[in-house]
């Protein structure tokens, strides 16, 4: 829980809670009480990231895990399919995850091998110059002004490694990379997790989706305190 609320702006007594209720409907396996008493795994982390940004209400948590947890890929996207089949080695585990929370469950567990990738992308692609679509310059720019020392935000788009939430517990992504490359990063994922009733839906129906969005996103530093946490438990 410290670990959590050190990240999130709601403060440590709503985090409590959520895990709270999470452990009252075992959803944590620990039970464990007190200072040092529950060992906490990588699926429990995952679960407590899952009810907490599943949904803004904290009595949605429990909800937010039991739907969330199954959630699917769209198989029916065959060019991200295509693209799944090609990637690169380290990135093979999403891929291979049988559901959004084994993903997010590994991307915890994995979380100082995507920090170092993701430096090293930051890197790769600050250093490229010339021949940028205006749509790219504009990403880029935005990107680099909320990014600067005072400005105190850095947009999602901006970040190399990110989980998107959509509560409450409606669908997530999951984006290693910037998105608006997804069509020629070949080191790079970009996930889409519904529960799988919802992409049959989306393909029977042609009325135009939910336009208000509420989105709760993730990066790496919770990421890496919860695998630091879980580690060093």
């Amino acid at each position: 829980m410290d670990a959590f609320s050190a990240h999130d702006p709601r403060g440590r007594p709503t985090i409590a809670h959520i895990a709270r209720q999470l452990r009252n409907d075992s959803e944590i396996e620990s039970t464990r009480r007190g200072a040092g008493g529950a060992k906490m795994t990588f699926r429990d982390a995952a679960t407590l990231l899952i009810g907490a940004c599943g949904d803004m209400n904290p009595a949605g948590a429990v909800k937010a895990v039991d739907r969330m947890r199954g959630f699917t890929l769209d198989v029916a996207d065959h060019l991200a399919t295509m693209q799944g089949e090609d990637l690169p080695e380290h990135f093979t585990w999403l891929r291979d995850a049988e559901n959004f929370g084994a993903v997010v469950e590994g991307m915890i567990a994995r979380a100082p091998e995507l920090k170092a990738w993701g430096e090293d992308y930051d890197s790769f692609w600050s250093d490229v110059e010339g021949g940028v679509s205006g749509a790219e310059f504009s990403m880029r720019r935005a990107a680099q002004r909320l990014r600067l020392p005072g400005a105190g935000f850095m947009p999602g788009f901006a970040r190399a490694v990110r989980i998107v939430f959509h509560p409450p517990a409606l669908a997530a992504e999951v984006h290693l990379g910037w998105v608006w490359r997804s069509l020629e990063d070949a080191d790079a994922f970009h996930g889409y997790y519904a529960h799988p009733d919802t992409w049959a839906q989306q393909r029977r129906e042609t009325d135009a989706p939910e336009n208000n969005l509420i989105t709760i996103e993730v990066g790496i530093p919770l990421l890496m305190s919860l695998h630091h946490t879980v580690k060093d438990g």
